[in-house]
């Protein structure tokens, strides 16, 4: 899933019986690509 997310792609297809697994590794994904970049301020 790290793959995936580290080229874009914001879909992938697989069994029912994959999808928490694939919620899981995809929100892994995110939150360490998250504590790799500075955090960002909210401007007004």
């Amino acid at each position: 899933m790290k793959l995936c997310y580290g080229i874009g792609l914001s879909y992938v297809s697989c069994s029912p019986s994959r999808v928490p697994e694939a919620r899981l590794a995809a929100a892994q994904a995110v939150l360490e690509e998250e504590a790799k970049a500075p955090a960002k301020k909210a401007t007004k």
